[in-house]
């Protein structure tokens, strides 16, 4: 069994660890925020960073990925900047092509699970208006995407 001065270096390295990774975060939403590619209240990625995030995704193989569409009432951005934080899996990536819609990125994800999770958040004034899931290696995000987007 670990000794207590053990357990608390192993603690004190992982609080280390854990604040240092926090830092690091924060100081990557703010360089971002800088250039205007994401919005950390609303967890908004700016149109330009998606050829950036897919890039990453097509380098480690990720899929499935589904992509949904949404339409938003008045005041649904917002209602979803504050609620939908919670009610939206951490995997999922925002995207705000114009002021009434947003495209909802889910990563890992299969279109059932996806759709599952924006039907949960419908209430808060959203629509869903196209949708489609890439599992296949060999299409590019970017062209599914481009499906959605317009």
């Amino acid at each position: 069994s670990m000794t207590a001065g053990r357990l608390q270096t192993k603690l004190t390295r992982e609080r280390d660890t854990s604040v240092e990774l926090r830092n690091t975060i924060e100081s990557l939403s703010e360089r971002l925020e800088e250039r205007e590619l994401y919005d950390s209240r609303t967890l908004i990625f700016s149109d330009k960073m998606i050829p950036v995030i897919f890039t990453k995704l097509e380098e480690r193989n990720v899929r499935p990925v589904s992509m949904v569409r949404i339409s938003l009432d008045d005041g649904a951005g917002d209602r979803l900047a504050d609620e939908g934080q919670a009610l939206l899996a951490k995997s999922v990536i925002r995207m705000k092509p114009d002021d009434s819609h947003m495209i909802l990125i889910f990563i890992g994800s299969s279109i059932n699970t996806a759709l599952r999770q924006v039907r949960s958040i419908l209430r808060l004034g959203i629509h869903i208006d196209k949708y489609s899931e890439n599992s296949d290696n060999s299409v590019p995000l970017s062209s599914t995407f481009a499906e959605i987007r317009n």
